[in-house]
């Protein structure tokens, strides 16, 4: 066979280094080929040796000593071997074999013997260690299974040492993940004890959990000499990533010796916040490369590309390389390093070009580009393509000249690693520099591979030539003289090894260093004797390709001449010349190109020359923090300006001076440049303020001295700090109130009280509202009261119950009246119903006595306070001692309130209810639907639900409630708005828009001052899952507002909100962005061009610090500091400064780079900040309102400080910070006194001179002055006085004056702005953006439409399984939103995307996880749950084959967070490789995959319908069911049909074979089944219980021997007890009779064969109707002969209404029957609107461009209620011929009124009466013991429905039983006389001793869900008493019906109409045939299975919780949460603005 390698092997050959014309007979190889049954998998080449191993894909190993010539099996290997490792440092001799067990092999002669040896465990991927200097010593890791406990096998790592190659082992260190030798290599073994090990560890708290529920950043490296003594180490660190600070993410560290370790510092704009943002690329010994995925700040999602870091040659300063380089999902960068003796700074690289457009819309097709660097990333360029072809023609681009800069439109671009086309180095190899080879096209971006072309290099990547069009597998063959890619076409062989005929290559291979002339290819092959696939390892032999071996002279090869050269590779440097590489001139002697011969040298390496070179500009960079001047081109000039802070600035470095440091340039790493240049000699450079207090200080006042500071250590944490208003008195209580303590000097000493020394634990602390010197603490057993902050012992509270326990406010205060209390306490007896409430008791005297003689006021109350508030009713008509309360309205509810919650029902509503008189009035003041009440300033608000609808009312008085208005549209959603802080005369009200997890916002609402008309007055307002609202008012100055707004709404992903900060001078009534300061803390200016704007940290934003934020104090009047970020949106915590404004809000600077914590003192003049970021033990404090700095150390060692305080009005010069020691994680509270620094007291305000100055709001412009109405000025501390202000000093107003009324001094009501409500003139407009418009859905975007099975009228998803962005609709389609998933979609589970039945915000997610690769050692499925809609996601389990809820729309027992996964029973290995062979488990987990548990072993798959769950099994557990004697069960498969009537239909197949399909149906009784018929075709008529259709085979012996099947249609009217065949029409439409005799029955085609499968026979709306296509006669006919028959009475009767089949559809609820011929092309349709008595014609043609359409789909609402249909089809003729289309039909029209409901009127009501009767008539038309009456419109009334679907009127009479409400026992069968008889040779069971009795059968049972009474009762037979217990596995034979099945089964469940998906088939095929399988459902049908149980709701749950506890789906009783609501009350459903961590604020 004569061939071309480049056309069919995709293979050449090169002679010589350069391109060269040789004859074919001289370029032939000889050629060997050695087949191999199996895939090779690995070939391993040991190092300078001929011997190669090979590893199949089964795990067989094969031995080559030629270099893959000839092969032969390894013997000693006997067991499956999964990989093959090469020692390290020992690659020419010692190899692993390992396999899956504890028994693996060992080499040490190349692979020539093995000898076996075991390890404790089995081993991890990547298990070994290898030492560098001592070859016997290995650290190695395996795994243990530490329990077992349900779902997870809870697996851990540990590790062990051998020091003699296994022959013996010892235990290392436990929970590792990963362990080395320090000495790993030659370079460490000069700086590392030999015996050094490092290894990762899990921490004590982390290793008995799941790895799954691990986090990694808690993972810590330790070290040890002497192998982990007692299991521990000390900690260390070399290059790694470990756990950093919580709002930092990661941080990596780096060492050279072990001993000392820096942090790695990258540049501000490195934002990445996991382990796996860092890829440390292949680096050199100078320098670490990092690629980093950077976190998009618009969305918060991982970037579409990385970015390319390098380091100092310390590793620890990095700056940008390369920016947006090109990774894969799974990490793999296109990057590689040209990695040899002569070029080892050379990298080869891609970036991604249209990245801005990537981050917007990563579906977009990447642009990517190629680069190479000379100098190790110091720079890069394009790579310089070819002029021409390999055919000598032009690129379809215009390439630039040589001497010319590459024109990016035009250079050469590669494929590299992130797409697999072959192993090992892609562009290189060690032993050929200079060659680089590649894959890739010219032009301006890269194309597909298979579009691509071959290059070549021969000068190490300055210039490309084009080796051969197209794309080639490629290898460097005797160090470069041959490369394995054609140049000459003519250079061709002739090659048939074997026999082969036909042949792909798949891989190849050669030496690791292409010293060798020999090569190996691996290929798929055929032969000619047999046409199956095998694999071949083809062996090429390039020795005699050439005539001589070179001559070469090792020992002086500056002599070998004649055939050598020295070749030295150069870069392109500044100014275009020629320049050293790295500082050096490293030639190498390489072939001539015109040599002809061969090298030979196999195994050695080439010899090098080397030339120091002098510096110049190309051999420096910029130094970390500077960067190249973006106004120069860095191939001509290299500039490097500096934008970040200096490293090497001195800490006392004050400003204005001078230190001598970097000038921004440093020399590359690793260059060996010497003299020349000196662009990095340092120069002295200008002191800055500098980054984290590191400079830029100043020394304190010096009339003052240094702050002191005083330290107290507590054993635990702290949970509470309590720092009294007005006062020194602090108090501290210790976790879980363990301990109190409590100082009287603000935290300088502290004391215990004695008092409570045994009367912990506390559970509450607080003070009262009005009286701060009262505090109450609550132990579990009393209440005390102190009224002296505890001076002296408090006093007890003798409470007249105990505290209430349902998270109910225990304590109220009255404004005016300090004793006065309310207390609500409780029975305590909960959760009994009958004493689970509050009880609600008033004192006037603190507790001393109770009103009402001690007796409750109220009972059942969900909140109880003071009717009296701050302004509300002060002195108004309610009394001083008035209580509102909301509370039930039954107060002996057999419902205990624990149940109930805070919410009413419509048996027992929630009231308002008014308490006067100490208790004896009581009024109802709401007598239902109250769900929350509460008091804003002087408005009480109320909140009513409505029905479906919520309402607030609002009162002033208490008494008269009046609606709130809303601007239209606008709805209030329970628990969804949040009533916010109000001083103003108004109240803001935040109402929720989204509360979908991670994407909450609102609408901010401000209502007039009696709260009753609300405007709008911003959007988009940000809010969290709380409701808390990140809203703040400005203290001390009203009407200044901040708040963050969400400018993402529509398009939030991954539940990454962007926020932008606004604020408002006027109360809200218009906002704008907060003006950025104009150059930031180090003097340099912001980069962020127009979208420049300050965002801050608010309230939910501030969670991170554990509390809220608080910007400002009225004592401080116009300060505010805060944590944010200048630029278009508020970015990460971690990147975030410092800000602070003097002039509330006007103007902003920058005080601090990094986030801290800070607190105010001193009424704003003294401001104390300490670090974030991390542990410290200094703190910079300003004591001039910002203007100066000054820095303290408080601690000896670092402090982790969690919080900064001070006493509540900010007055005060002490501070505490809290915070856990670095080094030992002792809490510490310390507190610093700063009145040392300003010790002399200000003077007192005067107009002229002195320690003050008036300041105005309105700040140095002047503008704007009035502030709501008044022109107001504060005294204020001058910055430069010496002294502090003191608490005496009173923060009020110095001066106030009315301004005159402006149009912004009034608002507008809330449906327009056209008038207000005061003046006539209009009001000015609110400046509220409207945000961006909706997101489009494109075609693009989406693969499939998923109905939500369970929310099909509005929901629905558009997925795409190849992206990990989804988009879905909630609305029917008006709007789309997108959510993000974890991974993408899974191919080997059949449904990926699973909704929840009855919570609509729970998703499943099944994805695919290391699937790319086909070989894939650990391929699997991972499943993933979400509760806020794709918001987030939790991984829950892996290698399930199917995961779904548990809880079903029937199958409601199981609880909402019940998920159900069939999992395989291994978890590990590659799933495509699991089959029906793979043992699988039903697995349950009842807390959303927390836990899991087994419920049933050795299962093949499970599904619900209706009641049921059925579960399939493998066959040797044998049977707990039973079937009828001599029932042949079948071996095929099953089908869950339906149980709609509480009786499930279970078909299990009998045969499979084409042609003869069919099966037998089950029906469940109570207690087992009996067999109906057999069939294929099963169909219950929708909207009435009981009757059925199916198809049966009635010639099925015919069948086996391959008769076609002759099927008969037969129906059912008492539920599948009774069939009969369907009786006939008379006639046709044509009016003609039926040509048929005795066998004339009516034949229906039914779902197997339907094209749409929702297309049923019946319609829910449509009730009694039913339409199909079918015949008259014995046997149903081809469909195409069918015609199409209508019946209006449920299946008694029918007509045909058409000839020829049809498509058909009901709309209007019956009203309408449309018809479409879907056999020919049509242009008109058939409708009826008379229920079928006529049919009218009408034309579509007008649509179709002149064709016609051949209809393949009617689509319309699921329950054929609506008047509107599309029809979907192919046209055929005319202008849009062979065009798919789609046309709406419309009816909604043709009648113009609604039908109306008159009962009782049949003469003028629309509707009449129907009844179905089955096969009965008159009185007794009863069906399952009813007698149902249905109302249903007049076929001749012209009206139409509402246009839904709503279930019809009924009216239903119950029925006595008679015999066929009855069906037979098991082993009975009715007989032609109905009667139920026993089988013959069926002997009866004796009955079950159940509750004492014995029940014998009569061959009856009564028939389930039949609502008969009275009458027959044949089911009661003779009973007997017995005496033995209770068998619950008696229970379980009732109720599991286990079918034993000795073969293969399958599992579908038909689900139809649900709008979703029709049937959950079972997987169990290969993913190729379940693929394939699952479009379509008669091949579904032939899924394996093995047994099945089927679980009926009820006692079911009783018996199966008991006998198995897999399916124990009910937990048992309700569980209580105990504990106490706190003092101060914060409501999570409508939020009172009161933060439980800020226990005070001065307002």
């Amino acid at each position: 066979m004569r061939f071309s390698l480049a056309a069919l092997l995709a293979l050449g050959v090169t002679l010589g280094s350069h391109p060269s014309l040789v004859s074919a007979a001289d370029a032939a190889p000889s050629v060997t080929s050695t087949e191999f049954e199996n895939l090779p998998a690995l070939l391993v080449n040991f190092e300078d040796s001929e011997n190669i191993l090979l590893l199949d894909d089964i795990g067989k190993v094969a031995l080559s000593k030629d270099e893959g010539k000839s092969w032969l099996p390894v013997s000693k290997i006997a067991n499956a071997v999964i990989d093959i490792v090469l020692h390290p440092h020992a690659k020419s001799k010692r190899a692993f074999a390992l396999t899956e067990k504890t028994s693996h092999y060992f080499t040490s002669d190349s692979g020539l013997t093995w000898s076996s040896f075991s390890t404790e465990l089995q081993l991890v991927l990547g298990a070994f260690s290898f030492h560098a200097t001592e070859l016997d010593w290995i650290v190695y890791r395996g795994q243990k299974v530490e329990q077992s406990d349900g779902w997870f096998d809870v697996i851990s790592e540990h590790a062990f040492y051998t020091k003699d190659s296994f022959k013996s082992s010892k235990p290392l260190l436990k929970y590792v993940s990963e362990c080395s030798w320090a000495v790993s290599n030659a370079a460490s073994a000069t700086i590392f004890p030999k015996e050094k090990i490092f290894c990762i560890q899990w921490p004590e708290d982390a290793q008995k959990d799941d790895i799954i529920f691990r986090d990694p950043l808690s993972l810590r490296m330790v070290a040890s000499e002497k192998y982990y003594p007692n299991g521990k180490g000390e900690p260390s660190f070399l290059v790694t990533v470990v756990g950093g600070d919580e709002k930092k993410g990661v941080d990596l560290f780096s060492s050279a010796d072990a001993k000392t370790f820096t942090k790695a510092y990258f540049p501000p704009e490195a934002s990445f916040s996991s382990r796996d943002a860092y890829t440390i690329l292949d680096s050199s010994e100078h320098r670490i490369l990092v690629d980093i995925l950077p976190v998009l700040s618009s969305t918060g999602r991982n970037a579409p590309y990385g970015n390319l870091y390098i380091s100092n040659s310390e590793g620890t300063y990095f700056t940008k390389s390369l920016a947006h380089t090109n990774r894969n999902h799974q990490g793999r960068i296109d990057f590689e390093r040209i990695d040899t003796e002569v070029t080892s700074g050379t990298l080869l690289a891609n970036v991604v070009d249209n990245w801005k457009e990537l981050e917007s819309n990563d579906k977009k097709p990447k642009k990517v580009t190629s680069r190479i660097s000379f100098d190790d990333g110091a720079r890069w360029s394009l790579l310089r393509p070819p002029q021409t072809d390999a055919n000598g023609d032009s690129w379809t681009c215009k390439v630039s000249s040589e001497k010319s800069a590459v024109d990016p439109l035009c250079s050469l671009h590669f494929h590299s690693r992130t797409e697999f086309h072959n192993v090992g180095k892609i562009f290189s190899t060690l032993a050929a520099p200079g060659i680089i080879i590649g894959v890739g096209n010219v032009g301006p971006f890269l194309v597909d591979y298979d579009q691509s072309d071959t290059f070549i290099s021969t000068d190490g990547g300055l210039t490309f030539t084009n080796a051969a069009r197209g794309p080639h597998k490629y290898e460097i063959v005797d160090t470069g003289t041959l490369n394995g890619e054609l140049l000459n076409p003519g250079n061709q062989f002739s090659v048939q090894p074997n026999g082969l005929t036909l042949w792909k290559p798949i891989a190849t291979s050669i030496d690791p260093d292409s010293t060798s002339s020999n090569m190996i290819i691996i290929a798929e092959s055929a032969t000619k004797q047999k046409n199956s696939v095998s694999f071949s390892v083809i062996h090429l032999d390039f020795t005699k390709a050439q005539p001589r071996k070179c001559d070469f002279d090792a020992a002086n090869p500056s002599k070998s001449t004649k055939d050598f050269e020295l070749w030295t590779p150069k870069q392109i440097g500044v100014g275009g010349k020629d320049v050293c590489i790295m500082g050096e001139d490293v030639g190498y002697y390489r072939r001539k190109q015109d040599a002809e011969c061969f090298v030979g040298r196999k195994f050695k390496h080439p010899e090098i020359k080397r030339t120091t070179c002098a510096c110049e500009m190309d051999d420096f960079e910029c130094d970390f923090n500077f960067r190249q001047d973006d106004k120069l081109d860095r191939g001509k000039e290299l500039k490097c300006v500096q934008f970040g802070p200096a490293t090497d600035q001195p800490t006392n470095c004050p400003l204005g001076t001078q230190y001598k440091g970097s000038p921004g340039y440093r020399k590359i790493p690793g260059n060996k440049c010497s003299g020349g240049s000196t662009l990095n000699e340092k120069k002295m450079m200008d002191c800055k303020a500098s980054r984290s207090g590191n400079g830029g200080v100043v020394s304190p006042p010096k009339g003052g001295s240094p702050p002191k500071a005083s330290t107290k250590s507590v054993d635990t944490k702290i949970d509470k700090f309590l720092h009294l208003k007005d006062s020194s008195v602090v108090f501290m209580m210790e976790k879980e109130g363990s301990r109190l303590w409590r100082s009287s000097d603000e935290g300088v000493t502290w004391q215990e009280p004695t008092f409570f020394q045994k009367k912990y634990p506390l559970i509450l602390m607080g003070v009262h509202e009005t009286d701060s010197k009262r505090v109450f603490l609550v132990t579990e057993e009393e209440l005390y009261l102190s009224r002296d902050r505890l001076a002296t012992d408090p006093t007890v509270i003798k409470t007249p119950s105990k505290f209430n326990q349902l998270n109910v406010q225990i304590l109220d205060f009255h404004p005016t009246e300090v004793d006065y209390l309310v207390f609500v306490g409780g029975p305590g007896r909960c959760p009994t119903a009958s004493g689970c409430f509050t009880e609600i008791f008033l004192s006037l005297d603190s507790g001393k006595n109770w009103l009402n003689g001690g007796k409750p006021v109220e009972t059942w109350a969900t909140k109880c306070v003071w009717a009296w508030d701050s302004s509300f009713v002060r002195g108004g008509s309610l009394a001083k001692d008035a209580v509102f309360c909301s509370s039930f309205k039954d107060k002996s509810s057999k419902v205990g309130q624990d149940q109930l919650g805070h919410s009413g029902t419509d048996a027992n509503p929630l009231q308002l209810v008014l308490i006067t008189n100490g208790g004896k009035d009581r009024k109802v003041v709401i007598e239902k639907g109250v769900v929350m009440f509460y008091v804003v300033d002087s408005v009480l608000v109320v909140l009513l639900e409505e029905g479906s609808t919520m309402k607030l009312v609002v009162s002033t008085d208490g008494k008269t409630f009046v609606d709130t208005e809303f601007p239209p549209n606008m709805e209030i959603e329970k628990n969804g708005f949040t009533v916010l802080e109000s001083k103003t005369n108004g109240i803001f009200l935040d109402m929720a828009q989204s509360r979908q997890f991670g994407a909450e916002f609102g609408n901010l609402f401000k209502s007039n001052s009696n709260g009753t008309f609300y405007n709008r007055i911003l959007e988009y307002s940000n809010r969290n899952e709380k409701g808390y609202v990140d809203f703040e008012k400005m203290k001390g100055i009203a009407g200044v507002l901040l708040a963050n707004k969400v400018t993402n709404p529509l398009d939030i992903s991954a539940g990454k909100k962007t926020i932008n900060t606004v604020i408002s001078f006027d109360d809200g009534s218009t906002w704008s962005s907060l003006e950025p300061p104009a150059i930031d803390s180090e003097g340099n200016p912001f980069d962020c061009g127009s979208d420049c704007t300050l965002n801050i940290y608010c309230k939910i934003s501030g969670s991170h610090t554990g509390k809220a934020s608080v910007h400002s104090s009225a004592h401080a009047a116009g300060l505010m500091v805060a944590v944010g970020s200048v630029g278009d949106s508020l970015v990460e915590y971690k990147d975030s400064n410092m800000y602070l404004t003097k002039d509330g809000g006007r103007s902003w600077s920058e005080i601090r780079k990094d986030a801290h914590k800070w607190a105010i003192g001193d009424h704003g003049a003294m401001i104390v900040m300490v670090n974030d970021e991390e542990a410290t033990n200094k703190l910079i404090y300003s004591w001039n309102y910002g203007e100066s700095w000054a820095e303290f150390q408080f601690a000896d060692s670092p402090i982790r400080v969690s919080s900064v305080l001070t006493e509540p009005t900010a007055t005060s010069l002490k501070f505490l910070l809290y915070g856990t020691s670095a080094k030992n994680s002792e809490s510490l509270v310390i507190t610093v006194d700063f009145s040392p620094v300003l010790p002399r007291v200000c003077d007192k305000p005067k107009k002229n001179g002195g320690d003050f100055i008036e300041w105005s709001p309105a700040g140095e412009k002047g503008k704007d002055r009035c502030f709501l109405g008044q022109d107001v000025t504060f005294w204020r501390r001058k910055p430069d006085a010496e002294c502090h202000v003191g608490r005496e000093f009173e923060d009020i107003p110095d001066s106030t004056e009315v301004c005159a009324c402006t149009a912004d001094d009034f608002e507008c009501p809330p449906a327009s702005c056209s008038k207000t409500r005061q003046v006539t003139y209009s009001c000015r407009k609110m400046l509220v953006s409207l945000g961006p418009a909706p997101p489009t859905l494109k075609a693009e975007d989406y693969e499939y439409i998923f109905l939500d099975p369970y929310r099909a009228d509005r929901r629905a998803y558009f997925l795409d399984e190849d992206d990990s962005t989804q988009w879905y609709t909630g609305d029917k389609g008006k709007t789309f939103k997108k959510f993000s998933v974890p991974l993408r979609a899974s191919k080997l589970a059949p449904d990926y995307l699973i909704p929840h039945a009855t919570e609509s915000n729970y998703l499943l997610w099944i994805g695919d996880k290391d699937c790319d690769s086909v070989v894939s050692p650990s391929c699997r499925t991972v499943a993933y749950v979400s509760t806020n809609h794709g918001g987030s996601w939790k991984e829950i389990a892996s290698y399930v084959s199917k995961c779904t809820f548990a809880r079903d729309v029937q199958f409601i027992k199981p609880s909402k967070d019940t998920i159900l996964c069939q999992a395989f029973s291994v978890n590990s290995g590659n799933q495509k490789n699991m089959g029906q062979r793979t043992m699988r488990k039903l697995m349950r987990s009842s807390n959303l995959g927390g836990k899991w548990e087994t419920a049933l072993e050795f299962t093949i798959n499970y599904a619900t319908a209706s009641e049921y769950m059925v579960a399939a099994q493998m066959p040797f557990l044998g049977l707990r069911g039973t079937f009828e004697d001599d029932d042949k069960i079948p071996d095929y498969g099953y089908t869950l049909l339906d149980a709609s009537t509480g009786t499930a239909f279970l078909q299990v197949f009998s045969s499979k074979e084409d042609g003869a399909e069919m099966g037998t149906l089950y029906k469940s009784i109570d207690p087992a089944g009996s067999t109906m018929l057999d069939f294929t075709d099963f169909e219950k008529v929708l909207g009435i219980r009981g009757i059925g259709l199916a198809n049966v085979v009635t010639n099925k012996e015919e069948v086996k021997s391959g008769t076609p099947k002759k099927i008969r249609t037969q129906i059912t009217f008492n539920d599948g007890d009774l069939w009969k065949p369907l009786a006939a029409p008379k006639v046709g439409s044509d009016k003609k009779p039926y040509d048929c005799d005795k066998d004339c029955f009516l034949n229906l085609h039914h779902f197997t064969e339907r094209i749409d499968s929702n297309d049923l026979f019946s319609s829910e709306s449509a009730v009694g109707f039913m339409m199909g296509v079918g015949n008259v006669g014995p046997y149903l006919k081809r469909r195409n002969d069918g015609n199409t028959f209508l019946t209006r009475d449920a299946g008694l009767t029918w007509t045909e209404v058409a000839k020829d089949a049809h498509l058909y559809e009901f709309g209007d609820k019956g009203g309408i029957i449309l018809l479409a011929n879907d056999e020919v092309p049509i242009d008109e349709v058939k409708y009826s609107l008379n229920h079928g008595n006529t049919f009218i014609s009408a034309k579509i043609s007008a649509a179709l461009n002149g064709g016609k359409l051949r209809v393949s789909n009617i689509i319309t609402e699921p329950y054929g209620a609506a008047s509107t249909f599309v029809l979907f089809g192919t046209v055929f003729g005319g202008s849009s011929d062979k065009q798919t289309a789609a046309i709406k039909l419309d009816f909604t029209t043709v009648w113009p009124r609604e039908c109306k409901f008159i009962k009782g009127d049949d003469v003028n009501s629309d509707y009449e009466v129907w009844s179905p009767t089955g096969q009965k008539s008159g009185d007794d038309s009863c069906m399952l013991g009813e007698q149902i009456q249905y109302y249903r419109r007049k076929s001749k009334s012209e009206c139409h429905s509402k246009g839904f679907f709503e279930p019809p009127v009924t009216l239903v009479k119950t029925c006595q039983c008679t015999v066929d409400d009855f069906a037979c026992d098991i082993g009975f069968t009715r007989s032609s006389s109905n009667k139920c008889e026993q089988n013959a040779g069926y002997t009866i069971p004796e009955p079950a001793c159940i509750n004492g009795q014995r029940k014998y059968t009569t061959g009856y049972v009564k028939v389930k869900n039949t609502k008969c009474s009275g009458g027959e009762a044949l089911d009661v037979g003779s009973v007997d008493s017995c005496a033995m217990p209770i068998s619950f596995g008696g229970w379980l034979g009732i109720f599991a019906l286990v079918i034993g099945i000795p073969m293969g089964v399958s599992i579908t469940v038909v689900k139809m109409k649900s709008g979703g998906r029709i049937r959950l088939p079972v997987d169990d095929e290969s993913l190729e045939e379940a693929m394939a399988r699952s479009k379509d459902f008669a091949a579904k049908a032939g899924y394996v299975m093995r047994s099945a149980f089927i679980v009926m709701m009820g006692l079911v749950e009783i018996g199966l919780s008991k006998a198995r506890e897999g399916y124990d789906w009910v937990r048992g009783t309700y569980n209580q949460r105990s504990g106490y609501r706190p003092v101060q009350q914060t409501y999570n459903d409508v939020d009172l603005e009161t933060d439980p961590e800020l226990l005070f604020d001065d307002e």
